[in-house]
């Protein structure tokens, strides 16, 4: 049988047709329009229209890298220096941070840093202090912690290197399946030699305050040569251009003959055994050049006293504005006596870049005591007049000061004697122990506050005939 699909109803239902003419019911039908608005009213008042889905999780934060860090070795102590983020990786802010976390390991050659983790372990940490939030009810959150870096804060970290630190690690050979083409033939000059002494490598990781890791920092590092030897003790000495800090040089009188040259026409002899007990490290396994050192005014008692914070640890500058080849320093800077001062050497191997500093040397400690006197007085001038003889001067400028002492003699006496039993506070006396007819020689000197005092050099001269 032929059916004529033509005349099949479609699948869709379109619902009867209301006869034309048909009288409606009550209420005027709407219209397009206000069909439409009366719509939009509706999914207003519902929440919104379509489909109701599942809730969206909440945004989650993480911090990004900290790409500015830098290290420094100062003998078996690296100083680590870090600049807080301020974004996440989405370069929202402020950074969704609470800590810092810094990961060390030693290996001869540079880990990747997407394996280091295998090798490393955390050395370092620092607390942040959280940012201002908006409270959930309006209105800034409390502030954290004021004694905690804040973000975009430097701070200083320090590792102390112990001798697990410094064993190097070396990473597990990954094994593929895949079989490796044959590698052609290397010559022996391209193969790389071992490297001399391993190197400390750090890598910085920003933590959220949900305990979500950022992605790993900078890598950078520090070598891990052998130290060379401290310098000995120390011998200081006060003067009024400074305190002169002078030292044994580093390895003692063996190591100064060894890196001094000797000349020609000298044979060589046996090297001599060190007195001092010192094991002196070979020169070939240290740095190349020559021993410099560094002079430390020592801030030791200061430092312990200080403990504002573990982030605020950066070490201690020289006052030497470059390392020093001599063996001695003269520090300038203006000094109270009867303070004490102490001093510590280092000695320092290699260039700026791989820079090795020693342990410091004994420390060395003087108390500056003033055995400076005065300055002599100057324009002395004398007055004669009925039964006295006036005197007067130029008062002197010296801080210390107690006064003046006068002196008295006769003509053709070489030794003045004092008239005054303390010094004067003015700058002036009239001498009424006087004889008319009688020429008298006068002289001043300024004496200080020391115990004893420091009295100085005569002032000129000057004579008077008594009236």
């Amino acid at each position: 049988m032929i059916v004529d699909n033509s005349q099949r109803p479609t699948d869709e239902y379109r619902g009867p047709t209301p006869a034309r003419g048909r009288r409606r019911s009550g209420k005027r039908a709407l219209g397009s329009w206000e069909l439409l608005i009366a719509l939009l009213l509706s999914c207003a008042a519902l929440g919104g229209c379509g489909k109701k889905g599942p809730p969206l999780a909440p945004i989650v934060h993480v911090p990004a890298a900290v790409d500015k860090v830098s290290a420094r070795r100062v003998a078996n102590d690296v100083y680590l220096t870090i600049t807080i983020p301020t974004q996440n990786i989405d370069a929202s802010t402020p950074a969704d941070v609470s800590r810092i976390d810094v990961y060390g390991a030693t290996s001869l050659t540079p880990p990747p840093v997407s394996r280091i983790f295998e090798i490393a372990s955390k050395v370092a940490s620092v607390d942040v202090q959280p940012p201002p939030r908006p409270a959930e009810q309006g209105g800034p959150a409390a502030a954290g912690p004021t004694d905690l870096p804040a973000q975009g804060t430097t701070v200083t970290l320090r590792e102390s290197l112990t001798a697990e630190a410094l064993r190097p690690q070396t990473l597990t050979t990954v094994v593929t399946r895949a079989t490796p083409a044959a590698a052609p033939p290397v010559a022996a000059d391209a193969v790389p030699s071992t490297p001399a002494f391993p190197r400390r490598y750090y890598v910085t990781v920003a933590v959220s305050d949900r305990g979500r890791q950022g992605p790993p920092g900078r890598l950078v590092d520090v070598p891990l040569p052998p130290l060379p030897d401290p310098p000995g003790p120390l011998s200081l000495s006060a003067t009024d251009e400074g305190i002169t800090v002078s030292w044994e040089p580093s390895g003692g009188v063996v190591g100064f003959l060894f890196e001094t040259p000797a000349p020609a026409d000298i044979a060589p002899v046996d090297e001599p055994t060190s007195e001092t007990g010192r094991n002196s490290t070979p020169a070939e396994t240290l740095p190349p050049g020559p021993t410099m050192y560094n002079v430390y005014r020592d801030a030791a008692a200061a430092a312990e006293t200080d403990a504002r914070a573990n982030w605020n640890a950066a070490p201690a500058q020289p006052l030497n504005a470059a390392p020093l080849t001599m063996l001695s320093f003269t520090d300038s800077t203006p000094f109270e006596f009867g303070q004490e001062r102490c001093y510590i050497v280092r000695s320092v191997r290699g260039s700026a870049g791989n820079a090795v500093i020693s342990a410091p040397s004994p420390r060395g400690c003087i108390t500056p005591v003033d055995t400076y006197p005065p300055a002599a007085p100057t324009g002395l001038y004398a007055l004669s007049a009925e039964g006295v003889i006036n005197l007067s001067w130029e008062p002197n400028g010296e801080a210390d000061l107690a006064g003046y002492l006068v002196l008295r003699g006769r003509a053709g006496d070489a030794t003045l004697q004092p008239l005054t039993d303390a010094p004067l506070t003015e700058t002036r006396y009239a001498d009424r122990d006087v004889t008319a007819g009688v020429r008298y020689i006068y002289a001043v000197q300024a004496v200080d506050m020391q115990t004893p005092p420091n009295i100085s050099d005569e002032s000129a001269r000057v004579e008077e005939t008594a009236r």
